[in-house]
């Protein structure tokens, strides 16, 4: 039998990792114990007909953009203080105080959208699809392909 945790099921959407995924030689089951009362997802593994492999890079490189927001919001910033240091208060002095603000803001929301690359597992059972996520870091679903039976279909993308 094979464990791992923070494997997602349907949405990657938070860190938790009370949700995990267990393999064994009959069966794949995926845990969500999230709630009080713990959701279980099983999948026969003689009824799977296609698997399928990926990574998806859509949740990724949005701490940059928040870098980025970071760099002009120091630039307002440092407009901003002989202003707020004089008391002047004019349309100039409101737009660097207003775009430093919005910047600031900007950063702190594009740096926590970022979840980085992912890993991907597709498992179709008839006309079902069950979408598998976790962090790319590991070797989760390798470790769950390596004991999955020789004669289900794997069409990989591969990660990359």
């Amino acid at each position: 039998m094979y464990e791992a945790t923070n494997v997602h099921l349907g949405d990657y959407t938070d860190e938790s990792n009370n949700k995990k995924i267990t393999c064994t030689d009959e069966e794949i089951r995926h845990i969500d114990a999230e709630r009080k009362e713990p959701t279980i997802e099983t999948i026969p593994v003689d009824e799977i007909a296609e698997i399928r492999r990926d990574t998806d890079k859509s949740q990724a490189g949005f701490k940059r953009i928040g870098y980025a927001f970071a760099g002009f919001g120091l630039i307002f910033t440092f407009m901003s203080v002989p202003f707020l240091l004089a008391g002047v208060f004019n349309p100039i002095a409101g737009g660097s105080y207003l775009s430093a603000v919005l910047c600031w803001f900007g950063f702190w929301m594009f740096y926590r959208m970022e979840r980085g690359i992912l890993d991907v597992l597709e498992i179709r059972v008839e006309n079902d699809w069950y979408h598998f996520f976790t962090k790319k870091e590991g070797t989760t679903f390798d470790e769950i392909l390596s004991r999955l039976p020789h004669d289900v279909v794997n069409r990989s993308t591969g990660p990359d």
